[in-house]
């Protein structure tokens, strides 16, 4: 009976330990804990100015009608940057973008994980506006490259309505100096 149980809890102790984060990847408590997260790069190698190209691959939004006009929330994601200012400082990365910006961990792999949050409330609303970026730079044919997964979260009332929607896309980028 004993050594059942004693198997039955390594069992279970094994199970809990392989289990991923169950929260969600844009939940606001994991974001403002990654963004203060530090990786184990060192120096600033990574830093610099990058071309960026994003795409999109799903997009729950909805429209919205604001005083008279329809506004289809998923075309907002025109208006990411061209072009991304990178700071790496150890093993921390910084990117500002205009809403705010995404901070967090850069691995000594040039793995990385930046994400922030902003609280946008107008007189339409409060509006939270919540980031990540989990990607790879890297030397390709001595070019400095980013490549990741994106993803926006859009917590919102707005007209009365509650929204609680999410974009989700790719970046890449290439060091232009």
């Amino acid at each position: 009976m004993r050594a059942g149980l004693l198997a039955l809890f390594a069992l279970t102790t094994t199970a809990c330990a392989t289990q991923a984060d169950p929260r969600d990847d844009l939940d606001p408590e994991l974001i403002f804990e990654l963004a203060s997260d530090q990786g184990s790069a060192t120096g600033s190698a990574w830093s610099g100015s990058y071309a960026s190209e994003f795409t999109t691959t799903s997009c729950d939004c909805p429209s919205v009608e604001v005083e008279g006009m329809n506004l289809d929330l998923c075309s907002l994601v025109a208006f990411l940057p061209t072009e991304l200012e990178l700071t790496q400082t150890g093993g921390f990365l910084l990117v500002p973008l205009a809403e705010g910006m995404l901070t967090g961990a850069i691995e000594s792999d040039g793995e990385f994980v930046i994400a922030g949050g902003q609280d946008i409330s107008s007189l339409l609303g409060p509006t939270q506006l919540l980031g990540r970026m989990d990607g790879t730079l890297e030397l390709v044919g001595g070019q400095a490259r980013l490549e990741a997964s994106a993803q926006q979260r859009l917590i919102a009332e707005l007209a009365g309505d509650a929204i609680d929607c999410r974009w989700r896309g790719d970046v890449v980028a290439t060091r232009m100096d």
